[in-house]
């Protein structure tokens, strides 16, 4: 489960790295330049983040689901399982709330 964790980590800092890195070279050639990168940068992150999010609870939900189902048989064990269900709907929670945060920052930096 670490080295899956630990992949996904890698992945996702390339990924948003990548995007940062070619959006931030597009061509820009007039007074401002720094807003313009700026916006773009923004723009990325907030393209980037929601869907992410999204493909993190559900992928969270899929791994919940098919561990319930495979351990139907054993009550224990699948009570043990359900315990994640609220850890994560806290983590969707948190994950939420720091997009919103992201988001009035970024606007307040735009007015």
């Amino acid at each position: 489960m670490r080295k899956i964790i630990n992949k996904t980590k890698k992945a996702f800092y390339t990924i948003v790295f990548s995007a940062v890195a070619f959006i931030a070279s597009g061509p820009v050639h007039a007074a401002g330049e720094m807003d313009q990168i700026k916006n773009r940068v923004i723009s990325a992150i907030q393209s980037v983040s929601g869907p992410l999010g999204f493909i993190f609870v559900f992928g969270g939900v899929v791994l919940i689901a098919l561990k319930l189902m495979i351990q139907h048989n054993n009550p224990n064990r699948r009570s043990e399982i359900i315990t994640g269900l609220p850890w994560l709907a806290v983590g969707a929670i948190l994950l939420g709330s720091a997009m919103l945060v992201a988001n009035l920052i970024f606007n307040l930096g735009q007015a």
